[in-house]
């Protein structure tokens, strides 16, 4: 049901975009950026990394707020927030609801996302998991143009260029799907960010957002039938795929150490955003707080520092018995 739903839904994209032809004009509509940056988000939001995540190697019920000030030596420093749920109904099924907010100088993108996943055993040690992100994103200027003749911003600033005076709000449609195969502890799976989306307020399809997500990952347990685990992974993301530009790809990796009783700990390495560490805790039996801090090397070394703050309601958590190593 859910793939024909999926299917027609792609058809009728394409449809409405063969029959909408326009006459090119000087409106800039904005898109929502490609990379809005998940590499941290290895315990809460995973989801956003690859529409599988809500399922995979995973067993919380939470409810999880998040903020990144990224490279704050920067006025107007790009910024995500971040609001989730996310849930297991059974071994079969996962999904996730999140609502986000990404600040990029004077530009505000907002929206939501419904994260749906199904996996298929084909026996104990081996698994596939499908999964589908389905995206709404509204984006616009932090401040308005005070009337169609004037240069200046609400804050004060004078506008020159003719991309930001032209420029107008537009709501995008967006559809990534991903999948992971799993064989034991090993997994390896590929998403595809913006594989459909579609410019509303243009009457058009966008394809120079489209980037692809592959990811091999290796999880274990410290303790026999316990959720002490230790994982570590390793990805690499190709923007740009269908622009003819020159490819843009970035790789990276991390690994974490997650003791339930007492909290957690990650580090990793992005090949553009830099290094990363970050600590985890529980204030409650419920109530779980983390952060991450990043610097820049290479590039990025003279952006400034990166600062992520979470904070996470877990709801009761039912034992599996028999197959959580596959969900842990």
């Amino acid at each position: 049901m859910m793939k024909k739903l999926l299917l027609r839904t792609i058809f009728v994209l394409l449809a409405v975009q063969s029959v909408s032809a326009q006459e090119e004009n000087t409106v800039n509509y904005g898109v929502l950026p490609t990379d809005i940056p998940t590499h941290n988000l290895v315990r809460y939001n995973r989801f956003y990394f690859n529409p599988t995540f809500s399922l995979v190697r995973e067993n919380k019920k939470s409810i999880n707020v998040y903020n990144k000030q990224q490279w704050v030596g920067f006025n107007d420093n790009p910024q995500t927030f971040l609001l989730s749920f996310t849930s297991n109904f059974d071994e079969k099924t996962g999904v996730s609801i999140g609502l986000f907010q990404q600040n990029e100088g004077i530009y505000r993108y907002f929206g939501g996302t419904l994260n749906y996943a199904y996996n298929l055993e084909f026996n104990r040690d081996m698994n596939l998991t499908f999964g589908m992100n389905l995206g709404f994103s509204q984006s616009g200027l932090k401040a308005n143009i005070d009337s169609a003749d004037s240069t200046t911003l609400n804050n004060g600033v004078e506008i020159t260029d003719p991309v930001i005076l032209n420029y107008e709000n537009s709501s995008v449609f967006l559809m990534s799907p991903g999948f992971n195969f799993n064989f034991n502890e090993f997994d390896a799976g590929v998403s595809v960010n913006n594989l459909v989306a579609y410019n509303i307020s243009a009457s058009e399809l966008v394809t120079d957002d489209m980037a692809f997500r592959g990811h091999v990952m290796y999880t274990t347990s410290l303790e026999r039938r316990s959720d002490k685990m230790i994982r570590g992974m390793g990805y690499a993301n190709v923007l740009n795929m269908l622009n003819d530009n020159e490819l843009d790809v970035r790789y990276g990796g991390n690994a974490m150490v997650d003791l339930p009783e007492l909290g957690w700990a990650h580090a990793g390495y992005d090949s553009f955003y830099g290094v990363s560490i970050g600590v985890g805790g529980h204030v409650t039996p419920n109530v779980s707080v983390g952060y991450t801090f990043e610097m820049g090397i290479g590039d990025t070394s003279n952006f400034g520092s990166t600062h992520e703050v979470q904070l996470a309601y877990n709801f009761a958590q039912h034992t599996r018995r028999g197959r959580t190593r596959k969900t842990t």
